[in-house]
């Protein structure tokens, strides 16, 4: 099953509560994420822009993954990063 496809938007609903949509369609098509008590705006803004950025930075990590050679990182600290690197794209991927 696929999200729904980007960009996302976030909106208020009539009765307060708080909700992320495809950008240009109504919030009939979107997701409630709380009310007033609940995730506040500047979470949804959160979630919208990092789902809004996500496959951009994704394909920026793996140019930079793929751009550099591991035999060629002399240190611990680079190998350790470069290795954490991977992880996260493994871990965007799914």
């Amino acid at each position: 099953m696929e999200h729904t496809p980007i960009p996302w938007a976030a909106s208020t609903h009539d009765d307060g509560s708080l909700y992320i949509h495809k950008a240009g369609q109504d919030w009939g098509d979107g997701v409630i994420i709380g009310t007033d008590d609940a995730p506040k705006d500047t979470d949804v803004a959160f979630i919208v822009r990092a789902a809004n950025n996500h496959a951009k930075l994704l394909a920026a990590l793996e140019a930079v993954v793929a751009a550099v050679v591991p035999t060629t990182l002399g240190t611990n600290e680079l190998s350790m990063i470069f290795r954490r690197a991977r992880e996260a794209i493994e871990k965007a991927q799914k």
